[in-house]
């Protein structure tokens, strides 16, 4: 059973993190949200390569990103995602690759992909979600990176200038 790990109060008042089980977790967003949203971006530094993420609470690498908070733009989320998660500040404004619906995942969950090729980076250090961030060659990329993100990483290195209809 995949888990997600929530932070919540500890004994006498400390954050404490504990194991979520990912099905409580759906089933959570599911009634406090009808549909979900969520936002990741494809950086990519000069030489190419794009930046991936590895969370404790699932398992693989994907593209660094996460849900929208309320009141939140999807641009903002990204940009937000990329410093909590990978210390990453953009150094102009990101490009929408698309919207891709990920039903297969999670029924009703939608995702924003954004493009970042200028940015800056300060020293990462892994933190209580994301244990890694490293940038790899796009023709060497992790067997266990999550599907959408491969989907994605090769719609963008193609220079496709369309979009697939099932976004």
């Amino acid at each position: 059973m995949k888990e997600r790990r929530l932070i919540g109060k500890g004994k006498r008042g400390t954050l404490a993190v504990i194991k979520f089980p990912m099905f409580m977790f759906k089933f959570y967003s599911r009634i406090t949200r009808g549909k979900t949203l969520g936002a990741r971006v494809a950086v990519f530094d000069e030489q190419g390569r794009v930046l991936l993420v590895k969370a404790n609470y699932v398992s693989g690498w994907n593209l660094p990103g996460g849900g929208v908070d309320p009141g939140e733009t999807l641009r903002g989320a990204a940009i937000r995602e990329l410093r909590e998660e990978a210390s990453v500040e953009p150094l102009e404004r990101l490009q929408l690759h698309g919207i891709f619906s990920a039903e297969t995942s999670f029924r009703g969950d939608h995702v924003a992909v954004y493009v970042c090729r200028k940015f800056r980076q300060a020293q990462f250090t892994a933190n209580i979600e994301i244990t890694h961030a490293q940038f790899f060659p796009t023709d060497g990329l992790p067997t266990d990176l999550n599907q959408g993100a491969r989907a994605r990483i090769g719609e963008i290195i193609s220079g496709a200038d369309h979009l697939p209809d099932d976004w």
